[in-house]
């Protein structure tokens, strides 16, 4: 089954999908719908999945991109599902009329087992109806099969004062938002991040370690924030620039500092390092755009993969890529390209994310659209002069920069 397959679709979805260019075939769905989560957007993405993981269920074989969505309308919490008579229907349009409330599409799209899961939101604004208006649509049978006990693209438009928001997410479908994640998944998109001052505030971690090796040698330890400008480039260069600060400029303790260094940051590597605010919903929200997303570090491998599933978890990165033999570190473009390789996704169509001038000339070096962090250890201007193509304040810009790509 090589082409789309649409769990459970209704008439509309069915249409705006045919009318959009796209071949698929409906599997119906046997399950029952369980509400389940605490917000609207949990709430649909998870009748969505369920529909999707369904039908997977019911076909033979394997299909490469299944999608489930489900709509539901809000008023004040309240979820108004699909009247169960007419009376009910009455009761759900006397509530909307003059008021304004909210539609939720959850979609999920299966692709290749995985699945991709995103929500919709339209702000919907009624205007005030007789009573005689009311019973009158409700006799055209027309909102019986729908959430809110109307239709937005039949004889109810009439009584729609503005929307604000996407119309074919009211209709049942958020075609735009779908495309986009659609088009993600088939032609491969990725985003790759640096580790230190992108991922994770691990700044102290990096000062105490560091400083630890250099009191056992019998040098004062050195302030916290010196070690934004030492970090970046990799053990031997981060114990290089701490002992020329020291004042051994001829590196005469470097051999005697490394092991030190190493079995100290074994240990420590976690000490007080957390995600940067707002990164781990970032790093989901890729995820469900479509993209793969990956880590690339000069940390060493094994402490890399140490950090990563410490603050992540197993399996949110699809590779995690620290300093190996083989592989020369950043600004070498060895390891971005080994990741996009290792993903499918040609360098062009890679996203890379990093805070210092070290990050910046990988991504130019690889080929790849190069996004600098201001919550790091590096500034403004060493990003921009290091080849930046756009920069972000705050992680949650980071999926703006996504959907334009």
């Amino acid at each position: 089954m090589g082409k789309l397959v649409l769990a459970s679709a209704s008439p509309r979805r069915k249409e705006i999908l045919e009318k959009a260019g796209f071949a698929f075939e409906i599997v119906p769905s046997g399950s029952e719908e369980k509400i389940s989560g605490e917000t609207p957007e949990d709430i649909v993405k998870n009748l969505a999945r369920d529909k999707a993981e369904d039908a997977a269920r019911r076909i033979e074989g394997e299909a490469e991109c299944i999608v489930g969505a489900d709509t539901i309308v809000v008023l004040d919490g309240e979820i108004l599902g699909k009247p169960k008579d007419q009376e009910d229907a009455l009761r759900m349009l006397r509530s909307l009329a003059g008021r304004t409330h909210q539609v939720y599409t959850g979609v999920c799209i299966r692709w290749k087992g995985e699945p991709h899961l995103f929500s919709e939101k339209t702000d919907v604004t009624i205007s005030p109806m007789r009573e005689e208006e009311i019973t009158s649509y409700i006799e055209t049978n027309d909102g019986m099969d729908k959430a809110g006990a109307y239709g937005i693209q039949g004889i109810f438009a009439r009584y729609v004062e503005k929307i604000e928001g996407d119309y074919w997410n009211v209709v049942g479908f958020p075609l735009n938002h779908f495309c986009r994640v659609y088009r993600n998944l088939t032609e491969g998109r990725a985003a790759v991040f640096d580790l230190d001052g992108t991922l994770a505030d691990t700044l102290e971690s990096i000062a105490h370690c560091t400083n630890q090796a250099l009191e056992s040698i019998g040098y004062e330890p050195l302030e916290t924030d010196c070690y934004r400008y030492y970090a970046g480039d990799g053990a031997k260069m981060l114990l290089t620039r701490a002992l020329i600060a020291s004042g051994d400029t001829k590196l005469s303790r470097l051999e005697e500092i490394e092991p030190i260094f190493s079995e100290i940051f074994e240990k420590g590597c976690m000490y007080h390092v957390k995600p940067y605010d707002g990164i781990v919903e970032t790093v989901q929200g890729l995820r469900d755009m479509g993209y793969r997303v990956a880590v690339l570090s000069n940390k060493r491998h094994e402490r890399t993969k140490d950090v990563v599933t410490a603050l992540f978890g197993e399996g949110v990165f699809d590779e995690v890529q620290g300093q190996t033999e083989g592989i020369r570190r950043k600004p070498s473009p060895d390891g971005a390209l080994a990741i996009a390789e290792r993903l499918g996704v040609k360098p062009e169509n890679c996203l890379y994310f990093g805070d210092t001038n070290t990050d910046m000339q990988t991504a130019c070096a690889a080929g790849m659209y190069g996004v600098g962090v201001l919550w790091g250890f590096r500034d403004r201007r060493e990003l921009i002069d290091s080849g930046a193509q756009v920069l972000v304040d705050k992680p949650q810009e980071i999926l703006m920069i996504a959907a334009r790509r």
